[in-house]
């Protein structure tokens, strides 16, 4: 009975471990208080790899702190939440960079 209790324990344990690292890691960049965000509306998206190339174009835009690429519905769109300073990027400066590479980008809304 003790050894049935005991391996539930560490189970319970095992859990709650993987779900405090799941957790930390969900943080990857802290936004500054001026920070901005924006999400941005990507299409043009027609291979299984476009996604990576995407997030990277947005993400080598000088001020740009984070992104996160969401997929939609629509296969050939995607979604981007991006946090940046306003003072060295904008909406227009990440639009070029995915134009760069095929893509066209607008703003959610």
């Amino acid at each position: 009975m003790i050894s049935r209790l005991m391996g539930a324990v560490r189970a319970v344990l095992a859990i709650v471990t993987l779900a405090g690292a799941v957790n930390m890691g969900a943080a990857t960049a802290v936004a500054a208080a001026d920070d901005a965000r924006l999400v941005l509306i990507i299409s043009g998206i027609d291979c299984a790899s476009c996604h990576i190339t995407a997030r990277s174009a947005v993400a080598n835009v000088d001020g740009v702190h984070d992104i996160k690429i969401r997929p939609t519905r629509d296969p050939s769109v995607l979604s981007a939440i991006v946090v940046y300073d306003p003072d060295v990027a904008g909406f227009e400066d990440m639009k070029a960079a995915l134009a760069r590479l095929g893509y066209e980008a607008v703003l959610e809304g």
